[in-house]
């Protein structure tokens, strides 16, 4: 029997690829221990499967412990990380597993150690977000570890024996900046797949249902498609999500007076996501590809949007001209301005056919960016580990 470890430097509960590679790996009989950040422990045993072992790293859970540990990782970063590194070692040669799933950098040097010392393999996922502290000037990383990080990924990176990445530019940008062989490309795609089939046949309405869904955080641009609704009477928006942005978007969707065109949703759980955009028949994501993340990745909403049968008006990034066939199901713009977003959706609105023929289109390209789909991409990966 395989045995893997998964180490990632988030609690579990809240690391999604941690989560989706724990249940590919329970499809294929694989012995599971799990080492993650510990903040929250409980909350990660609810969602672990019984039978595994979950390893958490001594987050103190009072508020006052926690600050004090935050400040430490502040304050003496290399000192912190040398500690949480131990600790990750340490388990695992006490676990002993043949596969070490090391998830983000901040866990690399200790899985590449640990691997060495037991002979094991290892499989190290980038997050995306690593990159873009590298580059950038405002990054919250101290630059001491910083630099520590990057050079310890420069090593060890070419020497793993899968590297994953989440989108094809971030694939090419780690080619070039670590030598990395043909990188494997598994998407971030959060909800399970809705069982229900076809697409809502609602497109002869007059008024489109648009939704923009996901967290409401400042820099999604959100407040544009308010505005849009200044220049056409040819959509209702609904805005599904909680964030700090919700109670200011309310405040401009009542002060332009189109609140009666508005519909503000409560978060839903994954399980129920895909089903509650079915409704809709246009999806939105305005982000600005102002970073490398922003640029390079494809948002986890495009793929809800594209499984649950829905056309899609996006800002145009690197991560979406990546997307095969992406002129059969989405609308390109420059920037998110609420002309750009207005003329799109009147484009669409004055060409139902066409509508609903990006309608077809998104939901037959979405079982291929499915949360099983990736899963099964794992699930190769760690048969052509066990094969070799």
């Amino acid at each position: 029997m395989m045995r893997v470890a998964v180490v990632t430097d988030a609690p579990f509960y809240r690391d999604l690829r941690a989560r989706r590679t724990v249940d590919a790996l329970a499809r294929i009989g694989a012995d599971v221990s799990v080492i993650d950040q510990g903040f929250e422990v409980d909350k990660s045993r609810v969602v672990l499967e019984k039978e595994y072992r979950l390893y958490s790293g001594a987050v103190p859970p009072s508020k006052s412990g926690r600050f004090i540990w935050h400040l430490k990782n502040r304050v003496l970063p290399l000192r912190a990380y040398d500690e949480r590194s131990q600790h990750i070692y340490e388990v695992l040669l006490a676990e002993n597993p043949t596969v070490i799933h090391c998830i983000n950098v901040f866990a690399l040097e200790p899985c590449a150690k640990a691997a060495e010392k037991l002979d094991a393999r290892l499989v190290y996922e980038a997050y995306e977000y690593w990159p873009e502290h590298l580059h950038s000037k405002t990054t919250s990383i101290p630059s001491s570890l910083a630099e520590h990080l990057e050079k310890a990924e420069k090593e060890i990176a070419p020497t793993v024996d899968a590297f994953i990445t989440v989108s094809k530019p971030f694939g090419d940008w780690y080619r070039r900046y670590l030598d990395v062989v043909d990188p494997a490309i598994i998407f971030n795609v959060n909800a399970p797949d809705s069982h229900s089939e076809g697409v809502v046949n609602n497109d002869k309405n007059y008024c489109l249902r648009v939704v923009h869904s996901g967290n409401l955080f400042v820099n999604r641009k959100i407040e544009q498609a308010l505005y849009a609704l200044d220049e056409t009477d040819d959509f209702c928006l609904a805005i599904q999500g909680d964030g700090p942005q919700k109670s200011r978007l309310k405040a401009i969707a009542k002060k332009n007076g189109c609140s009666d065109r508005v519909e503000f949703i409560d978060s839903v759980p994954a399980e129920k996501l895909i089903d509650s955009l079915q409704e809709f028949q246009i999806g939105l994501q305005l982000h600005s590809p102002d970073s490398m993340q922003t640029d390079g990745t494809v948002a986890n909403k495009i793929f809800d949007y594209l499984r649950a049968g829905l056309a899609v008006i996006a800002v145009d990034t690197s991560g979406m001209q990546s997307l095969d066939r992406i002129d059969e199901f989405a609308l390109l713009i420059e920037e998110a301005t609420p002309s750009a977003i207005a003329q799109a959706v009147d484009e669409l609105s004055s060409d139902r056919g066409r509508l609903s023929s990006m309608r077809r289109s998104a939901l037959r390209e979405g079982a291929r960016y499915s949360r099983e789909a990736q899963m099964l991409k794992i699930q190769k990966i760690y048969e052509g580990l066990d094969a070799s």
